[in-house]
């Protein structure tokens, strides 16, 4: 890690509640613009760029709307998602307490040495705006320029085409691509499969366990459904690498 190493008394002021492991990258990143390690400019003001001695987020690696929604947002859920914390072997003792079904610990009213539970309210939300009118939409959208980004904000009613992660959005660019691929005269063309007819045998591309397959079936819906045996074969193994990260395997 470039710079300084961050200690928990480092998150007082403006990184009050900040995550050590989020202040540490801060500074990595204050470091990497060619600013010194001081931790003491993220207290002041935590969105300082470089040319107030922070860092700019456009020019990092993860770009702007990442740490806008980590530093402004306080999404941190989204930075450990791509920067995992890693877990240190250590010496200790634990008391190992079994919740009962339904229930959780009530971190508000819990102390250290009184821990309480408190029954778990589900609630099933009965359309997209009751799921998350007072919440965040986080996750990942492909841009105009086919590109993934993330993104967090308050909800919106307009971001219905963001996914929770990124894999799903990488799988959903593949999918374009590839029923542009299905399209071309060579594979499908203009063949529709018709499932409501158990006598039209339709020539699939699945994933089964961590194998790709291809097989035949009639009225078992699939996506990747070829006309016939010839563009099935070939589709298969000319595109083999969309096909890994349709399936979410890469």
């Amino acid at each position: 890690m470039i710079g300084t190493k961050v200690e928990q008394s480092d998150l007082t002021g403006d990184l009050n509640d900040f995550p050590i492991e989020v202040v540490q990258k801060m500074v990595y990143e204050q470091v990497k613009q060619g600013n010194k390690a001081d931790v003491s400019i993220f207290k002041t003001a935590r969105s300082r760029d470089s040319h107030h001695g922070g860092f700019t987020w456009l020019m990092t690696k993860d770009g702007h709307d990442f740490w806008n929604c980590i530093i402004n947002m306080g999404h941190f859920a989204l930075f450990f998602e791509k920067y995992p914390k890693k877990t240190y072997k250590m010496e200790t003792k634990s008391i190992t307490i079994t919740v009962p079904d339904g229930y959780e610990v009530d971190g508000e009213n819990s102390t250290f040495t009184e821990i309480k539970l408190k029954q778990i309210e589900n609630k099933y939300p009965k359309n997209w705006e009751d799921a998350f009118a007072s919440k965040n939409i986080a996750g990942y959208w492909i841009d105009g320029d086919s590109e993934i980004s993330s993104h967090c904000r308050p909800f919106n009613p307009n971001d219905k085409n963001v996914f929770k992660t990124g894999k799903q959005a990488e799988s959903a660019l593949a999918y374009a691509q590839i029923t542009q691929l299905m399209a071309l005269p060579c594979y499908n063309g203009d063949w529709v499969p018709n499932w409501a007819d158990g006598h039209q045998p339709k020539y699939v591309i699945v994933r089964s366990g961590d194998r790709i397959t291809k097989s035949c079936y009639a009225n078992a819906y699939e996506k990747l459904a070829f006309v016939d045996a010839k563009a099935w074969d070939m589709f298969y193994d000319n595109h083999m690498d969309l096909l890994r990260i349709y399936f979410e395997m890469d």
